[in-house]
């Protein structure tokens, strides 16, 4: 792979210009920052454009500017027919699913594709496409004399943590590792086993377990006291100067939470293979600043994919390409919004399996006082919603969480729609 990689990189070099279009959630937005990044090294001007899908109209759309070189990240592969038959010069560094599976792939003077499913990689768990770009660039870069280009690892597993690509196992694996390890060698990135819930950086620790939902904490997801008694009843402070956030804490006091926790769990009859997810591997951007979203890869991408949903990925493009003000406060805006929408709770799903599980979709449900207030129960809502596609779920009124199949996610949005508007319209 490293050797085709060389070789998209020689075709980009033969240009002055090139146009670059990238999917718009974080995966994308990274990979677009690393190509980007590589590109100014090698004195190529760009422009960016961002797509949500990829079809003939948006190709045709591309084609009509006359583009001397596209270079395509994080999409592209299941649409090279189409890119050839508009005659588009194009590099494609994606991760999905290509359309075709010849190996290696075929030389085509007008043609470069990157994936790593024709080098027996997976694009799903191995290798995202920011870390397929990733490859791309530092092949670009080679020649300028930049082989260690700070920032460029801490991106690619920003992207890779942002499509998932560490669930399964707890941590990044295969090609991802290799990018993480050189990341951890130019000493710009730290990994070690943490709790996995989100908010390390940012959140008092009451509500970090508060709004924990992967795995759901019975007895304390959605209930704020519950989460203070539990904490001041193994002992730990909970205010400082501030509120005490999980970085704020001593590493005795952190392995005493999670040992409670997983007791408190067990207690309440949680299987083990559930509680494994607590504690995954963590990633670190030891050049952010300590107790902001970007310093940790899990809220870095999730700040990301919040400029997707507002439709303004040019300003998640300017974070990951270094801006620390403007572009970071418009995104952290956009994240707290969305997360502080008063009217709609928030539904995330996320694919999972373990061994015990059979591949299907994780939910995961917060809601807001001021829609308990309008009468709903989230909990209620989930579980009735779930158990019409024969799934599981439940929870409290203010979060909840279920499990459904990959195949019933539509069907269940419309009984989850339907038992939410059923109790707020009362």
């Amino acid at each position: 792979m490293k050797k085709h990689a060389e070789r998209c990189a020689d075709m980009i070099r033969r240009t002055s210009e090139a146009l670059v279009v990238s999917h718009i959630d974080a995966d994308g937005l990274t990979s677009a920052a690393i190509i980007a990044t590589a590109l100014e090294d090698a004195g190529i001007e760009y422009s960016t454009i961002f797509e949500k899908q990829l079809g003939k109209d948006e190709l045709s759309e591309i084609a009509d500017t006359n583009p001397p070189l596209v270079i395509f990240t994080d999409l592209g592969s299941g649409v090279l027919g189409n890119i050839k038959e508009l005659g588009i010069t194009a590099v494609v560094s994606d991760h999905h699913q290509p359309s075709t599976t010849d190996t290696p792939p075929p030389r085509d003077e007008h043609l470069c594709h990157l994936n790593p499913h024709l080098f027996g990689i997976s694009g799903s768990r191995e290798l995202s496409g920011s870390g397929t770009t990733f490859l791309l660039a530092r092949s670009l870069i080679q020649a300028q004399g930049h082989d260690n280009r700070r920032g460029l690892p801490c991106l690619a597993v920003v992207g890779a943590v942002g499509d998932l690509q560490h669930v399964k196992e707890g941590r990044l694996t295969g090609a991802n590792r290799t990018i993480l390890k050189i990341g951890a060698q130019n000493k710009e990135l730290s990994y070690t086993p943490d709790l996995a819930f989100f908010g390390k950086q940012t959140r008092p620790i009451f509500k970090l377990l508060e709004y924990a939902t992967d795995p759901y904490l019975t007895g304390l997801t959605g209930n704020e006291d519950a989460c203070i008694t539990f904490l001041k009843g193994i002992g730990i402070r909970l205010q400082g100067e501030r509120w005490r956030r999980w970085i704020d804490l001593e590493e005795n006091e952190k392995q005493k939470i999670v040992s409670s926790l997983i007791q408190h769990q067990i207690t309440r009859g949680i299987p083990a293979h559930r509680l494994q997810r607590m504690v995954q591997e963590v990633y670190t951007l030891k050049n952010e600043n300590e107790g902001t979203e970007l310093r940790d890869a899990q809220e870095y991408s999730t700040l990301l994919n919040a400029t997707a949903r507002y439709d303004r990925a040019e300003i998640g493009l300017n974070v990951c390409m270094g801006d620390r003000e403007d572009a970071l406060e418009d995104v952290a805006g956009m994240s707290h919004s969305t997360i502080g929408n008063r009217n709609l709770p928030i539904i995330a799903f996320a694919r999972a399996s373990t061994p015990h599980e059979k591949e299907g979709l994780k939910v995961s449900a917060r809601a807001n006082t001021n829609l308990l207030q309008r009468g709903l129960n989230l909990g209620r809502a989930i579980h009735t919603a779930a158990e019409k596609v024969n799934g599981t779920g439940g929870g409290h009124d203010i979060a909840a969480g279920a499990t459904i199949s990959l195949q019933t996610k539509n069907e269940f949005i419309k009984h989850l729609n339907e038992e939410i508007k059923k109790q707020t319209t009362k």
